[in-house]
């Protein structure tokens, strides 16, 4: 009998020694809530890496005034859309002899869509003169006007002339191309180049910019929104049916993904003009495919901080692992 208890009492102590099993979970991933602080007057660009759930850059949007494409053979030149910049194409007249705003020449603004559909077009001719509006400050206040030529390009450079219409302080500049982004960004008023980060290293660009409308009284009007990195083959797709929390990788072959520059766009909110501010399209899940074809889901939450100061947009994003 003393034997049969010592057996029992040493196997309930080899089985009390073994470790406990861990569960396993093979589709679970860090949920994240970010918040982008672009200022109360929406002063900041922000550029935002998923993967990373980070921060990569910012700068003030009134840094720069004219993008050059860091392309190889490719001539593409944008104007700063989230100050509402603006372009008019002069062609019959020598660079300084436009020294006013011809009223019948319409303005023209890129396109938010597709980068490569911009306001000066993509062939270059040094005999076009561009008016370029410079928008707005951070302050709302009207930044001016400059004029400038493109005088040559190579896979190397870009040399542009610019001037006020009056001609005085003529400039010529000489902007070397960078392969490691994806437009060299110039301040006029500064003739440097302003930093920018690697153009693999961001997925998401928060930012004011110039939506179009197909409107002949408000053709353009300044929003503020999410612009992806279309050159590096984010792709988008909406899902407004399913709850956030519900959406997984067995939803993945429902959707078509999208590379419009603008796909995540200003939408996902919307001004309220009764109470003054702006309400969350919650509603709204945007699935994200990253360069590395890795998935994320993206919901926004707010657009105001703690303090009750707009400006602030708030997301939930997590990445959709495979079962």
């Amino acid at each position: 009998m003393k034997i049969k208890t010592y057996k029992i009492i040493i196997l309930l102590f080899l089985f009390s020694c073994e470790k406990e099993e861990i569960p396993i979970s093979l589709n679970t991933s860090q949920l994240n809530i970010t918040q982008i602080n672009l200022e109360s007057n929406y002063a900041k660009q922000v550029f935002y890496n998923l993967e990373q759930n980070s921060i990569i850059s910012s700068n003030i949007k009134t840094d720069w005034d004219l993008g050059f494409s860091n392309e190889g053979g490719v001539f593409n030149i944008i104007i700063n859309s989230s100050v509402f910049s603006q372009i008019k194409k002069i062609n019959n007249l020598l660079f300084e002899e436009v020294t006013t705003i011809p009223d019948s020449i319409n303005w023209r603004w890129d396109d938010p869509s597709n980068y490569n559909n911009t306001a000066i077009g993509n062939t270059w001719d040094n005999s076009i003169t561009y008016i370029l509006d410079l928008g707005f400050d951070n302050d709302g206040n009207a930044r001016g006007y400059k004029k400038f030529k493109v005088d040559t390009f190579s896979n190397n450079y870009y040399i542009i002339t610019f001037s006020n219409l009056n001609n005085s302080e003529l400039r010529t500049v000489q902007i070397p191309k960078n392969e490691n982004i994806q437009y060299s960004r110039l301040s006029l008023s500064s003739e440097t180049i302003i930093s920018s980060p690697n153009k693999k290293n961001w997925d998401l660009l928060f930012s004011q910019y110039t939506h179009l409308f197909n409107d002949p009284i408000t053709p353009a009007y300044l929003v503020t929104g999410v612009l992806i990195n279309q050159q590096n083959e984010i792709e988008v797709a909406i899902d407004s049916i399913n709850f956030f929390n519900d959406i997984s990788f067995s939803n993945i072959n429902d959707y078509i993904f999208y590379k419009n520059q603008d796909l995540i766009g200003y939408n996902w909110k919307s001004f309220n003009f009764e109470s003054g501010y702006y309400i969350i399209n919650s509603n709204i899940n945007y699935i994200i495919k990253n360069t590395e074809g890795r998935y994320y889901k993206l919901r926004f939450i707010d657009f105001y901080n703690n303090d009750g100061v707009k400006g602030y947009p708030t997301f939930e994003v997590q990445e959709i692992l495979p079962f």
